[in-house]
């Protein structure tokens, strides 16, 4: 199976090809952005500062403070059955979405800032820390962005005009089955996105995962978030791929997260040259063995390709578990490395989400 492009072909391509695909002209419409939704009572007068390049929104209050209630629903949960994916078409995939006049680059800009600040740390590293915080909200970068519940905060990516994916285990799932709120801001960093952060209505899984997964859980550890807005539309969205078993230890993949470590899940940051170095098969879902550097937040990040001839990457993996403690030097063994979920199932998972919530 064709191999996607290499680190210094993908230098060529998204900084000198800007070619993209043309929205319908029905489709052409503006997305209002929601810089800020709470709920607040009639008591308070806001009043709008500007202050240093940033936009405020201030009341007075006294000793007791301001309940605030966050505006974003519990969403729906639809949950599928990973057996029916082999009762269907496993082949199906389907190529990125890139906006008519969006800028391109690769590799993203690197924050230097945030980089001489926070060197290198000892987490689940594997030798030399390889993550670049950047500030980039160019395409394909502008796809990533953090997910937010009441209790964590990770990473996903768009992969379709208002569908995010992410690691089950990163939604606040309720011991009755049901999910807690969740929202999702494309390009975030620190406290905000260009444009806005949007709720989740639908989440669409497998399983539910808690705690400490086993390799079949990681296996199928992916969602795919249905958002309140198509903001798809005007960002764009990866494609989506299963991966093939001949890529293992032979192509360089790209990684991006937002690393607790290293930017307090503030920043986001990209790693070059992943490379997976074991696929372990569970029915229709894998285990993509990998001794990239991950830590805390980068859960739910895409590990994705851009092939050839097309207009940007595609998804093969969603970064799942985290092994520990570190080793210096990868030694092949399985039972020490980080993990991405990913499969004919994942492939599935997002064309049933893009299928059942357009």
């Amino acid at each position: 199976m064709a191999a996607p492009l290499q680190y210094e072909q993908l230098v060529g391509k998204y900084n000198g090809d800007s070619s993209a695909k043309v929205l319908d002209a029905g489709e052409k419409k503006p997305i209002q952005v929601r810089l800020l939704d709470v709920m607040i009572d009639d008591k308070y007068k806001p009043q709008l500062l500007r202050e240093n390049g940033r936009l405020k929104v201030v009341v007075e209050t006294d000793a007791n403070g301001i309940n605030i209630d966050h505006p974003f629903p519990n969403p729906e949960v639809v949950l599928l059955s990973a057996a029916q994916t082999t009762q269907r078409d496993t082949t199906v995939e389907a190529t990125a979405f890139i906006p008519q006049g969006a800028p391109t680059s690769f590799p993203p800009s690197k924050d230097d800032s945030t980089q001489d600040s926070t060197g290198n740390k000892p987490t689940v590293i594997f030798g030399q820390d390889d993550r670049v915080v950047f500030h980039d909200t160019s395409y394909p970068w502008r796809l990533c962005g953090r997910i937010q519940t009441a209790v964590m905060s990770g990473s996903g990516c768009m992969v379709g005009p208002r569908h995010v994916l992410t690691a089950s285990h990163c939604v606040n799932w309720a011991g009755d089955g049901s999910a807690g709120w969740i929202n999702f801001t494309p390009a975030y960093y620190d406290g905000s996105g260009p444009w806005g952060t949007f709720a989740v209505t639908t989440v669409y899984s497998y399983v539910k995962n808690v705690g400490e997964l086993s390799d079949e859980q990681t296996a199928f550890d992916y969602v795919v978030l249905v958002l309140d807005k198509r903001i798809g539309d005007t960002i764009g969205w990866a494609g989506r791929r299963v991966f093939d078993k001949s890529w293992v230890n032979t192509v360089q993949w790209t990684f991006i997260g937002y690393p607790f470590d290293l930017t307090k899940a503030e920043r986001p940051t990209f790693q070059g040259k992943v490379v997976v170095t074991s696929k372990q098969d569970f029915r229709t879902g894998s285990v993509l063995g990998h001794f990239s550097d991950y830590t805390a937040c980068m859960d739910g990040g895409p590990l994705w390709g851009t092939w050839a001839g097309e207009s940007g990457p595609s998804v093969v993996g969603v970064a799942s578990t985290r092994e520990g403690p570190p080793i210096a030097v990868p030694n092949g063994s399985t039972n020490e490395d980080n993990e991405f979920g990913g499969g004919e199932a994942l492939v599935k998972l997002i064309t049933d989400a893009r299928t059942g919530a357009p």
